[in-house]
């Protein structure tokens, strides 16, 4: 008997064990009372479809938060709050298992403390010295930088991040693993910069022989191509990019007898391989079966040549997925989507599905936003131009905001959107259950709902090109 119990004992201190050892807790205080939520994003397990998992840390009437996660690996991922206030916070951090980590969210500053926080510290510092590549093209495609401003900071980003960190007065405190982790994510970023002046060339049509020229060296295939950083997302994700927006002009610019799509095929195809081409390909295809769209000849391609399990694994879990997705078309509301909470401008809680009763007779045109995206809030005077242009169809135009509630929230909501009319709030956030559900967190997001209240399509297109659609299916 004692010995059954000492070898049970032995199977579970272990693992008690490793169990303390896999958690992150995170507690702090808030000073300003219009912050009731903190959320931690971007825990993504799969860099090949992206799906981003989330944490939201409450705020309790003293201002104090406090939250335990579990974590396998250490992560990336961004702290936010408040967004659309003066007290907004979006910052990237860096969590490891065992951390143990206190927050104090001021006026002023924000104070890292505890186990694991120098890495956080440095993180917030990076960010005041504006050397995050993601702030950069955001103020490129934004248009708040011009083109050769942007191209002078790609120039000196790898030394000057380099130089940060050899100056950084907390160095020695950094863990070897995270210096690492940031001499590759500097790598990564140089690149991704790079490739976002050709997509920012892409959508302007600017040419983009100059920077084919200037970044000639930079931009050959094996800067890119590394079979080791596949696991990280962004990896992928800039894989993707460099494929869509650099490879393929290179190709079209090469031969302008191929097309477009064809050409990105061919460079996925042709120009990578090993685990990098099977991620990638697998990535391609799963974004495209989130756009409702199924390449068979991508399919049968990435079929002959993937090699690798776990790629494999994700795409026969997409095309299930995308399987289910469209047999809710032309449904009634599924249970998952009816019963997904929201809540009006007065703060009134209702459910998805009595959202949709009220605008029964009309065509739904939806849109899944947030105030910190760009994209959706570029996209607003088009929806509004449509709107009007529409005035006299059976169209209603509705948004479901992923930002969580503070006072102020629905002044920035009217002016980012210019209109007080169609506005909720998912109350889980990307946490709720349709995005659970549909397996998505993206922004913006479209679906389309008939005058019965069915849906029509779950990834409708922007409204840049979404008027003939509408006129039309108001006539039916």
């Amino acid at each position: 008997m004692r010995k059954k119990l000492y070898l049970l004992l032995l199977v579970i201190v272990p693992m008690t064990i490793l169990g303390r050892n896999n958690m992150v807790t995170i507690h702090g205080k808030v000073q300003s009372t219009d912050i009731k939520e903190l959320e931690i994003s971007g825990f993504i397990d799969n860099p090949i479809n992206g799906i981003s998992k989330s944490h939201t840390l409450s705020v309790d009437n003293t201002g104090s938060f406090s939250k335990v996660i579990s974590l396998a690996k250490s992560y990336e991922a961004r702290l936010t709050a408040g967004i659309g206030t003066a007290k907004s916070i979006n910052l990237s951090i860096y969590l490891s298992p065992g951390d143990e980590i206190e927050i104090s969210i001021n006026d002023n500053e924000i104070i890292f403390k505890g186990n694991g926080a120098e890495k956080l510290k440095f993180l917030y510092e990076l960010d005041k010295n504006q050397l995050l590549a993601h702030d950069q093209y955001s103020a490129l495609h934004s248009n708040q930088i011009t083109t050769s401003d942007y191209i002078e900071l790609i120039d000196n980003f790898k030394q000057r991040r380099n130089d940060f960190l050899k100056n950084y007065k907390g160095y020695s405190n950094l863990p070897v693993s995270f210096i690492n982790y940031f001499n590759e994510k500097t790598s990564i970023e140089y690149l991704d910069l790079i490739v976002n002046l050709f997509k920012h060339a892409f959508y302007t049509d600017k040419s983009i022989v100059a920077y084919l020229d200037k970044y000639q060296n930079a931009i050959q295939i094996s800067n890119y191509a590394n079979d080791e950083l596949v696991n990280d997302y962004s990896y992928v994700s800039n894989i993707r990019n460099f494929i869509f927006f650099v490879k393929n002009r290179q190709i079209c610019y090469n031969n302008e007898t191929i097309d477009f799509f064809d050409a990105v095929k061919i460079a996925l195809t042709d120009s990578l391989k090993g685990t990098t081409r099977d991620y990638a390909l697998a990535e391609y295809i799963c974004s495209d079966l989130k756009d409702n769209k199924y390449d068979t000849l991508l399919i049968d391609t990435f079929n002959d040549v993937a090699k690798n399990k776990f790629a494999k694994e994700t795409i026969e879990k997409a095309l299930i997925d995308y399987k289910f997705r469209n047999t809710l078309i032309g449904k009634p509301l599924h249970r998952e989507f009816a019963l997904t909470n929201l809540a009006d401008t007065a703060n009134v809680q209702l459910t998805f599905g009595e959202m949709i009763n009220k605008y029964k007779g009309n065509i739904i045109y939806l849109e899944f936003w947030s105030l910190g995206c760009g994209p959706c809030r570029k996209a607003m005077p088009t929806s509004r131009m449509i709107e009007k242009q529409l005035s006299g169809y059976p169209v209603k135009f509705v948004y479901l905001t992923y930002d969580k509630y503070h006072k102020s929230l629905w002044k920035h909501i009217f002016e980012a959107s210019l209109t007080k009319h169609g506005h909720y709030r998912l109350t889980e956030g990307s946490d709720s259950r349709i995005n659970k559900f549909m397996n998505s967190t993206s922004r913006p997001w479209y679906m389309l709902f008939d005058k019965q209240g069915k849906l029509i399509s779950y990834k409708a297109e922007e409204p840049y090109s979404i008027k003939k659609t509408l006129i039309k299916l108001s006539k039916e």
